[in-house]
């Protein structure tokens, strides 16, 4: 059996490396970092982008997978994601993880739209991002 941990990246930027040793520290198979716009419940609080806490877990941690839970392909695109992702495949030794998906069902009011003014459905017409 594994066991992997989320760490959300809302806390300064120091706490958060060290919190990454000490998760490898404790012996836990994968790392995740939440990957979101802004802090689901209160957008005034720091939130650190995923994919830029992900470059410096790949440098302070060597055993444990890592990877972003879960990445939107509504506000990041596919192909960037896939190429951001590349180095983590090839100098990674403890292994890389991406878990991606999208919002099926479109938001019913207002503060449940993205911050760019689109809603998560708009993303399932052909050849209409939100970014």
């Amino acid at each position: 059996m594994r066991f992997g941990v989320l760490t959300l990246p809302m806390v300064a930027w120091g706490d958060l490396v060290e919190q990454w040793r000490y998760l490898e520290e404790l012996g836990f198979d994968a790392i995740y970092v939440a990957d979101a716009l802004a802090h689901p419940r209160d957008a005034s609080q720091r939130w650190f982008d995923a994919w830029v806490c992900l470059a410096t877990l790949g440098q302070v941690t060597d055993h444990p997978r890592i990877g972003p839970l879960v990445t939107s392909i509504i506000f990041r695109d596919p192909a960037a994601v896939v190429n951001a992702a590349s180095p983590f495949t090839r100098y990674r030794t403890g292994g890389w993880s991406l878990r991606s998906g999208r919002v099926t069902q479109a938001p019913t009011t207002s503060c449940q739209r993205s911050p760019h003014g689109c809603r998560a459905s708009d993303a399932t017409v052909p050849r209409r991002r939100c970014v």
